[in-house]
């Protein structure tokens, strides 16, 4: 066991309270971690080349499939 997980044991807390909470904390988190991945696919991607030079344009990632 992690010594987070015996921090709270010592609390008082029984240890299936202990894990399930832990779970949900990181499904959560996972949740977050993926809602940020699809924000950032969802932007435009800007092509890397000077102004005024062909092929500066804006490239949807939805059509890159």
């Amino acid at each position: 066991m992690a010594p987070l997980h015996h921090h709270f044991e010592k609390k008082g807390w029984k240890e299936p309270t202990i894990v399930i909470r832990f779970w949900i904390i990181a499904a959560i988190l996972a949740l977050i971690g993926l809602g940020t991945l699809k924000l950032r696919k969802s932007r435009q991607i800007l092509r890397p080349s000077a102004p005024g030079i062909p092929g500066e344009q804006a490239i949807d990632v939805h059509s890159i499939e």
